[in-house]
Formats: C-alpha cells, structure tokens, sequence
C-alpha cells in the first residue's frame, strides 16, 4: 500500500503540468484502500504504477473510467440542449425573416457562440436541412399525440392543424426550394400513418365533409403556417393564423354550426 506520507512526498516532486489533476479545495484527494485518487482523476499514474498493487491499480482505473464518463455524459447533454436551442432559434428566425437567417443571428438569438453554431451546423445546407427536420419530427410527434387521445374526428384535425402552426410547419414550405435533399423517407412513414388516423377517425364521426382528403389537412397546415410577411409581429401573426385556421375548420363540417357569423373574422 502507499502510504499518505509517500503520495503527498511524490506530488511535491511532480511539478503541475497541463491535463494533470493535483489534490486541491476543488479536488480533495480521496483514500482508496490505502491509494490515495484526487476527485477528478489520478495525479500521475504511470509513475505509480510500479509500487501499485494489481487491485489498486484496476480500483483506480475503474474509478477515473467512470469521472471520465459522467463528464462527457455532461457534455454530450450541454451539446444536445445547444442544438435544440440553435434549432428553436433558426425556426423562429427563418419564420421571421422569410428565408435562411444569419449566423451571427443565430448565435446571439441562441444565446451561444459563434463557434458552437458552426460545430452544429457547418454549412447552409446542414443548417437548414436540419431545421425542416426538427419541425417536421415535432409537428409528426404531436400529431401523433393527437391520435394517441380520445379527441373526436373534427377535434383531432383541429389540434393537430393548430399544433403543426405552433411547431413552426410555414418552415418546410420556406426553405424547400434551398434545399439540396429534401426526402425524409423516416418521416414520411410515421406522417403516413398519423394523417390516415385522422382521417379514419373524422370519417368515422362523420362531423367533417365527406370529400375531405389526406391533401386538403396537409397542405392547409402549410398555407396557414407560413408568415404573411407584410410586417406584422411574430405573436400577432400566429394568432391571425390560429383564428383563420378555426374559421377554416368550422367549413369543413357536414353541418355548419348554427351559430356560425359568415361576416365574423
């Protein structure tokens, strides 16, 4: 074993280099079976090696193994939490400016650097692909959720139309003619199903028109999501579009409700 006396001797002659973890306030050596390990790490393991004993030696490595995973577990997370950030950020952006919005932008609206935007996304292509797939994959999930609840047939297209103008849909329509590959065969699967549910839902209830189709509810959430682009404040925007949306709904039915305006809104 290695007695304190002996470690905290042998630190004394290994000066400070980069990368080499000292026992400090921050990291205060911990006793290990007699082997003493500072909290972030082994100080200088190749030098004690030879007076280790086996078991020792693999406590240690088995320890700084795992310090070394929880921190590249906290990494991996910040860069995930960046990366929905970046991407909230570019949708809001791109639904505000009408096409693809700037770096600098970006960054400042995000609230990272410079630098981290461009480790996410490294070009225009990449940056924009991504963002149509990140609103694509949320405005599917809560389509799905939609299908998943106990909502009736014109209830469900209702939420899932107003949820795809929440998730920011007007995006797809914004930057399609940009990019280079727009084909998500993944996505298109799961919208698939999800639009078909709805569908078969609506036609069981037979609340909305008969001739309703999978196209008339897609393309609806297109028209309705994308920004008027005459100036109007984002928040005000929205709100003319779910307020259209509710009077376009309200036509689909097979039966108009009875306390329909037709000069309201």
């Amino acid at each position: 074993m290695i007695r304190s006396a002996r470690y905290q001797a042998l630190l004394r002659r290994t000066a400070p280099v980069p990368g080499r973890v000292c026992p400090s306030a921050r990291n205060p050596p911990y006793a290990l079976n007699g082997t003493f390990v500072t909290g972030g790490g082994f100080a200088d393991l190749g030098r004690l090696a030879p007076v280790l004993t086996p078991h020792n030696r693999m406590f240690i490595l088995r320890f700084c193994s795992s310090r070394a995973g929880e921190k590249g577990g906290a990494v991996r997370s910040d860069a995930r939490q960046n990366r929905i950030r970046l991407l909230d950020c570019a949708t809001a952006l791109i639904l505000e400016v009408g096409g693809e919005p700037t770096r600098d932008a970006l960054a400042k609206g995000a609230g990272v650097g410079i630098g981290t935007v461009y480790r996410h996304f490294p070009d225009r292509q990449s940056l924009l692909h991504d963002v149509a797939r990140h609103v694509l994959e949320n405005t599917i999930a809560a389509g799905e959720r939609v299908v998943a609840s106990d909502a009736d047939g014109e209830e469900a297209v209702r939420r899932y139309l107003h949820e795809a103008i929440e998730h920011g849909i007007g995006v797809v329509n914004i930057v399609h003619p940009l990019l280079d590959d727009h084909d998500w065969p993944d996505l298109q699967a799961r919208a698939d199903v999800m639009l078909s549910a709805l569908m078969e839902r609506s036609r069981a209830d037979r609340e909305l028109r008969s001739d309703l189709t999978l196209s008339d509810i897609v393309f609806a959430a297109i028209r309705f999501g994308r920004p008027l682009a005459i100036g109007q404040p984002s928040a005000e925007d929205r709100e003319i579009a779910h307020r259209q949306l509710d009077r376009y709904v309200d036509g689909l039915r097979s039966t108009p409700p009875a306390h329909a305006d037709p000069t309201e809104g």
